[in-house]
């Protein structure tokens, strides 16, 4: 929080911030670790419910809320712009936001911009998101075998050090994500996208989840503009949400 403070600053005296320390993306998936780190979730573990009303999150949450408005060490942002905290780094208008090995590329193409990379704040124990790409073939495709001699090579270790190698990707091996890319020198501290994978987490998944991610959208934009307080919201969130799968469970069993 004081380097936050020290870092947002009013570069042309018109009284209002135009940097500042940090870039807060205030929807669903980037908050989550948020969440996590606070010994908070998304839903209980049998996932049959929301939790979002438990004091865990409530505190996570209104911890992040008032980086905006009750210490303004970050600026209004919008879900609807999913790049804008990557623009705004690059523009060196935010001093640090949050992202993952998949903007890489990009960070690299300012060759003036000083940046490395940091593991996420943590209160009660580290957290973060674990992110996936997902091949799949076709159950009616007409090549089956081609296509997986295909998944087979690009998902080789050769091919993964390669790519690695040329494009700055974090390999999906293990095998050569803890060797050949950590060997490899490189701008940014990367062992911090590797050690990350020990304490990563997948978002929930449950079959009715597009049926009630709209509950903690709707919440989450109101505690983010200030509509609406922090406990007030997430307590209505899980409420909507508690009721829509129960509701959507009985559907599915009768």
């Amino acid at each position: 929080m004081a380097l936050c403070k020290q870092l947002t600053r009013d570069t042309n005296g018109d009284g209002k911030p135009d940097e500042w320390g940090a870039y807060i993306d205030f929807w669903d998936t980037r908050l989550y670790p948020w969440l996590w780190q606070n010994g908070a979730d998304i839903m209980n573990a049998e996932r049959t419910r929301c939790t979002l009303d438990s004091p865990a999150a409530i505190e996570a949450l209104t911890f992040v809320r008032d980086l905006r408005h009750r210490h303004g060490v970050c600026p209004p942002t919008t879900a609807g712009e999913r790049n804008e905290g990557l623009n705004m780094f690059m523009q060196e208008r935010v001093a640090m936001f949050m992202t993952g090995p998949w903007d890489v590329q990009t960070l690299l193409q300012k060759p003036t911009l000083q940046w490395d990379v940091a593991p996420l704040p943590a209160r009660k124990r580290a957290a973060t998101l674990l992110g996936t790409e997902n091949y799949a073939i076709a159950a009616a495709s007409k090549h089956p075998q081609e296509a997986w001699e295909l998944y087979k090579f690009l998902l080789s270790a050769h091919s993964q050090e390669y790519m690695a190698q040329k494009l700055d990707k974090m390999p999906s091996r293990k095998s050569v994500a803890e060797g050949p890319y950590l060997a490899a020198p490189a701008k940014y501290n990367r062992r911090v996208f590797v050690d990350a994978l020990s304490y990563a987490q997948a978002v929930p998944n449950i079959p009715e989840w597009d049926e009630v991610a709209h509950y903690l959208k709707d919440a989450f934009d109101r505690i983010w503009v200030g509509t609406q307080p922090v406990d007030q919201g997430l307590r209505q969130a899980t409420r909507e949400v508690n009721e829509a799968l129960a509701k959507a469970r009985r559907s599915a069993s009768s």
